[in-house]
């Protein structure tokens, strides 16, 4: 986690990584990254598995994309979590580096995330380079 001390708002910045992935795993991930028809749910499901409860919560995935981000290819999405009368967005990068799948995301409510809090976020993430162990 990442406190960006300058930030007016509260909000979420997480960089996580998996266990080792088997082949037969990194060859699900590539195949989700290769068929865009797969992409959106498979970010609902990312998205809903992290929500202890499940009544009275709606995921909807604003936009989804695959680029090369951080030095590695990525699924990158924005979705907006209802739950109950609240509005929380999540903003996430998934990707495989080094036979590990790696999530950077950045969690927030609508009201709480400034045009200069965005802009320190992603400044920072213009920082990130995940690079071959051998250079």
């Amino acid at each position: 986690m990442f406190n960006c001390i300058p930030c007016t708002n509260n909000f979420q910045l997480s960089i996580t990584f998996g266990p080792k992935i088997l082949d037969v795993d990194k060859n699900f991930f590539d195949s989700v990254i290769n068929d865009k028809s797969k992409l959106k749910e498979f970010a609902k499901i990312s998205v809903e598995n992290q929500i202890p409860i499940k009544d009275g919560v709606e995921v909807n995935i604003i936009n989804i994309k695959v680029e090369n981000r951080f030095g590695i290819k990525v699924i990158n999405y924005l979705a907006q979590v209802s739950i109950f009368n609240t509005e929380v967005f999540e903003n996430s990068y998934l990707g495989e580096y080094n036979n590990r799948i790696v999530k950077i995301t950045i969690n927030y409510y609508k009201e709480n995330f400034s045009e200069f809090d965005e802009n320190q976020v992603y400044n920072f993430l213009d920082t990130l380079e995940f690079k071959n162990e051998n250079g």
